[in-house]
């Protein structure tokens, strides 16, 4: 047992509800290569901070990128969504994981509805914070979807939101 000397404050998080469906100026503040439960493959998994607007402080957690895979389609498409993220950040590549964080990015974000689970916030593509176009994720996200922005905090909008 541990003595951890604590008194519980008034600071408690409340809302664990996903994050509107849009795009937000996120920075990588986990990421992690893990084995898939079978053994047979790996993924990057990601976690995110949104950095400003209503819901500055709130995270995007467990995205998962395939990394290998006896699925050849499923790791091409993993493959893709890496590639996008380093470009997205400007990286030509990396050697570990940790090389991830701290890089900021814009996320566009969605609400994935999954049988017998919570809502929860899936990435659907990664852009630049500079605005300049990334490569798309996989085919059939070659365009990204106009979206509702998430609530604005002044009428002039970052470059990464227009």
């Amino acid at each position: 047992m541990g003595n951890l000397d604590y008194q519980a404050t008034d600071d408690v998080v409340s809302d664990f509800s996903p994050l509107p469906t849009g795009k937000y100026l996120a920075s990588i503040v986990e990421a992690e290569l893990k084995q898939t439960k079978a053994g047979t493959g790996s993924y990057v998994q990601l976690k995110f901070e949104v950095m400003d607007g209503a819901y500055k402080g709130r995270w995007v957690s467990f995205i998962n990128i395939t990394f290998t895979n006896p699925n050849s389609t499923a790791q091409e498409i993993g493959r893709k969504q890496l590639n996008t993220l380093l470009k997205a950040i400007n990286l030509q590549g990396i050697q570990d994981t940790s090389e991830l964080t701290g890089h900021a990015v814009v996320i566009d974000v969605n609400i994935k509805q999954q049988e017998g689970y919570s809502p929860q916030n899936e990435v659907k593509n990664y852009f630049p914070v500079d605005g300049t176009p990334a490569a798309p994720t996989v085919p059939s996200q070659a365009a990204p979807e106009p979206t509702a922005q998430p609530t604005p905090t002044s009428d002039a909008q970052p470059s990464w939101a227009q």
